[in-house]
């Protein structure tokens, strides 16, 4: 099984942890592996491919940590590994990375590209579109030595156009848009890229060129479709629900749970109009203490 699959460089591309257990769980049980070898934790600047994947895998831990993205189970277990600190040397992580840059481009005279086949290569294109993403948050320094890279540019069109040929690729696949609801991972990155896409236009923060770009797909369409709309709702309630231990409120004074409460109240008179389908029914009386009448509040 390989140790960083599409999915894990479709998470780093969007710097968010989507990770299932069962990948979670194997890249922990190698890394405890590892410590337990070596007596030391794995390096992501190492020249060995193993080690540096697992480096990198643990670099991410600790950022999701400092995001609030990681679970205290997690947390825990991260803990209980040898020598474990959640804080790390930024200033060495970012010049081992700016390092194995240049070796690359010294190696092979050109910049790491996402359509390569090799793992490797496909992370340094990542963080090459991390530096310049966050282009506004580098210190001059960085910026600098980014800069005196023989061929270096600033410009973000590629990533973009990079997420734009997953997002053909699944269409010629699939013969459909991917959807932010899908129960698989890596669909459910492409779906919000979309999603995305449609709101910056809303808030004309699309230009003209990626707006051509998109109408020229076959089937685009700029409004979020009303079943897409409902299963976002949806899936709010069920985090709503999972996090609070209880169901929203139209009386509350948090704007966000209010809204929730008020589209569980949508679906209540819906049902009783004989204007919910049943699909929609099914799919909200499987969540945990769903009733018609009286549901469970949160405290």
């Amino acid at each position: 099984m390989s140790l960083i699959s599409k999915f894990d460089k479709l998470s780093v591309l969007f710097g968010i942890d989507f990770g299932s257990d069962s990948q979670w769980e194997e890249k922990f049980k190698l890394s405890k592996d590892f410590v337990k070898k070596h007596d030391r934790l794995p390096s992501c600047h190492s020249k060995d491919k193993q080690e540096r994947m697992l480096g990198s895998w643990i670099d991410w831990q600790k950022q999701y940590k400092k995001k609030g993205k990681l679970s205290k189970e997690r947390q825990k277990k991260l803990n209980n590994i040898n020598d474990w600190k959640w804080e790390f040397d930024v200033e060495k992580q970012w010049e081992g990375q700016l390092k194995l840059l240049k070796e690359f481009i010294k190696k092979h005279d050109k910049f790491p590209s996402y359509r390569s086949k090799r793992k490797e290569e496909k992370i340094l294109a990542m963080w090459i579109s991390h530096q310049k993403v966050n282009k506004n948050k580098l210190s001059q320094e960085r910026q600098v030595k980014l800069n005196d890279i023989n061929g270096w540019r600033w410009n973000l069109e590629d990533r973009w156009l990079v997420v734009l040929k997953y997002i053909k690729e699944f269409i010629l696949t699939h013969n459909r848009f991917p959807s932010q609801h899908s129960k698989n991972k890596e669909e459910i990155i492409l779906g919000r890229w979309v999603c995305t896409q449609k709101k910056n236009k809303k808030k004309e923060n699309l230009s003209k060129k990626s707006q051509k770009l998109l109408n020229g797909i076959k089937g685009w369409k700029w409004e979020m479709e009303l079943g897409e709309q409902w299963e976002k709702q949806f899936k709010t309630v069920i985090k709503f629900v999972k996090k609070h231990n209880g169901f929203p409120t139209s009386c509350s004074k948090n704007k966000e749970e209010k809204t929730l409460g008020y589209w569980i109240s949508h679906q209540k008179v819906n049902k009783n109009k004989g204007e919910l389908s049943k699909e929609r029914q099914n799919k909200l009386e499987n969540i945990n203490d769903w009733r018609w009448k009286n549901i469970k509040l949160h405290n």
